[in-house]
């Protein structure tokens, strides 16, 4: 007793389980294994909208203080020289190369530290 199969067309292989005439168990595997795609999908999107959020509004903060707070006139009262970001240290008045590098990265944890801040207050 031989059976006859009916020949395989070259899309068969790869068509979802319900549409090969495949067993009821197959077809409910197949379904959960899309439905926990989509559950990993939708939390991938929300881990990145919760980094998306904070960051993007640190950005823009940052973006309009510098346009409103620079008005063009900060720090033009001595020397000529425009200074608007926060200084600790000057370095111009630090003697060796190894002041004005300590007073430099003073200045720049300064800053770091000034954008950390604005973050998790926005963050918290």
């Amino acid at each position: 007793q031989q059976q006859q199969l009916a020949p395989m067309s070259h899309n068969a292989a790869v068509a979802p389980p319900s549409q090969r005439g495949a067993p009821p168990s197959a077809v409910a595997h197949e379904e959960l294994r899309r439905k926990e795609n989509f559950k990993e999908l939708m939390y991938s999107f929300n881990s990145f909208l919760a980094v998306f959020w904070p960051v993007s509004a640190t950005v823009i903060l940052a973006a309009l203080s510098i346009v409103y707070i620079n008005d063009g006139l900060n720090g033009k009262a001595e020397g000529g020289q425009l200074t608007t970001l926060p200084q600790v240290a000057d370095e111009s008045a630090a003697g060796s190369n190894g002041e004005i590098a300590s007073a430099a990265i003073l200045n720049a944890l300064v800053i770091v530290g000034i954008i950390t801040g604005a973050t998790f207050l926005m963050v918290g």
